[in-house]
């Protein structure tokens, strides 16, 4: 089947190539057939490497769906092998390239959507009520993708979870500093961390 399902690819490929040199005024027979050949190394190359890397995330996923079934009857819902998810959503971020933030971005937002991920933490409950997965999530738009405007966003949503967070408080005000908001906003936010039941400030132990 994959066989078939790459010689097909080969064919499209250099119907779509064969197209782009008659465009192109074509050039002697001898160098198309040697670019061919070594366009269909390359393809062949990224297939292997994207097909490698699906499936590496292809297991992932259906270990998170099967952890998200589970849920509920676990005993320690912290732990993978019991039905946690954490432990595989951050087995994920680890995945993902460094140099590709915009992906991470998208893990995050996945684990930090209400009832996404409910029971997966220590001692229970939805990753949206963890203050330190936010502070890291925080951190990431702030160090990586340096957005004003997403900072602003997710800190909003993140004290409006987690109101008792000191440190996000501190996140959100830092937020509106970055995106040169209001200073009647500021105010406003201000009052509303000092007026919030704030907890002791703990440990990220993930």
């Amino acid at each position: 089947m994959r066989g078939l399902y790459v010689e097909e690819r080969h064919q499209r490929f250099d119907t779509w190539e064969g197209a782009q040199s008659a465009e192109g005024g074509g050039g002697s027979e001898g160098g198309d057939e040697s670019g061919k050949a070594a366009s269909r190394a390359a393809l062949d190359r990224a297939y292997d490497t994207a097909t490698r890397e699906v499936a590496r995330r292809r297991k992932l996923e259906m270990r998170l769906q099967s952890a998200r079934a589970s849920q509920g009857a676990s005993s320690d819902p912290w732990s993978a092998s019991e039905g946690g998810t954490w432990p595989l959503w951050r087995d994920y971020l680890e995945l993902e390239d460094p140099s590709d933030p915009w992906r991470i971005r998208i893990l995050y937002e996945r684990m930090l959507c209400p009832g996404e991920t409910d029971s997966s933490t220590r001692g229970g409950g939805p990753l949206t009520e963890q203050p330190w997965l936010w502070a890291r999530y925080a951190h990431f738009l702030r160090t990586e993708l340096k957005s004003g405007q997403l900072l602003e966003e997710a800190t909003r949503r993140a004290v409006r979870m987690c109101a008792g967070s000191v440190g996000l408080w501190v996140e959100r005000l830092r937020a509106l500093e970055m995106s040169r908001a209001p200073a009647e906003e500021v105010k406003a936010t201000l009052e509303a961390a000092l007026g919030a039941p704030l907890l002791p400030t703990a440990g990220d132990d993930a």
